[in-house]
């Protein structure tokens, strides 16, 4: 999901001053590039900018199908990027195609796991004994766990080295994420840390490539 700015502009008429939208003005338009020169601009230019939002919450995996539909709905997502995104896919009338949406997401985490997963994902609002970390990760009797059950070790150890974990240049993640500097690009790259059991995304860093696994969750018992 973007978040779009569109300027409104003030322009003077036989009527007075109307409101418009940059859509509505006319003119040639030109793309600025992001994080590109000093752009020089004249009394009568208008800038229209649509950035990223912040990080999501969760595995887009496992985001309940019918909030989706809902930003479909909205005009946020085109049927074929909440398919490409959440993996949810919807019938030729527009309705949640519960099976196939079941079925291709299934296929997207074997795809993850580079194998059929051994476990069926838990739902984000199933019980499980424990601290909840985070929409997946859990911690009961000392042990760390996805929600599926799958063992990730002890309480003191990085829960990462037992997920299983996937590595991309940030310009392979999607389209939106194209450059026209891959040089610099590819210094950076996007991880996945996977539940091994059930190929949920558990966890994601964008670091440098050789820089070492975050250690960021620590929990100790009180003295």
């Amino acid at each position: 999901r973007r978040n779009r700015i569109v300027v409104l502009v003030e322009a003077e008429g036989p009527g007075g001053r109307a409101d418009l939208l940059a859509t509505e003005i006319g003119g040639d338009a030109r793309a600025i590039p992001f994080k590109g020169p000093a752009e020089p601009l004249g009394p009568s230019d208008v800038i229209e900018w649509a950035s990223p939002t912040t990080a999501g919450w969760g595995d887009p995996l496992s985001r309940p199908p019918e909030a989706v539909a809902a930003d479909i709905g909205h005009g946020d997502f085109t049927p074929a990027d909440a398919e490409r995104v959440y993996a949810v896919r919807l019938t030729r009338d527009g309705d949640i195609d519960y099976p196939a949406t079941e079925s291709l997401r299934r296929q997207r985490r074997s795809e993850r796991l580079g194998a059929e997963p051994r476990r069926d994902p838990a739902s984000v609002d199933s019980d499980r004994p424990g601290l909840a970390v985070g929409d997946q990760l859990c911690l009961h009797d000392r042990r760390w766990a996805c929600r599926c059950g799958e063992d990730l070790g002890p309480q003191d150890a990085n829960y990462k080295n037992a997920a299983r974990l996937t590595e991309r240049p940030i310009r392979a993640i999607a389209p939106e994420f194209a450059t026209d500097d891959p040089e610099m690009a590819d210094l950076v790259v996007f991880r996945e840390f996977l539940c091994p059991g059930c190929g949920v995304r558990l966890d994601t860093e964008i670091t440098r490539r050789d820089d070492p696994l975050l250690h960021d969750v620590t929990i100790h018992e009180p003295q």
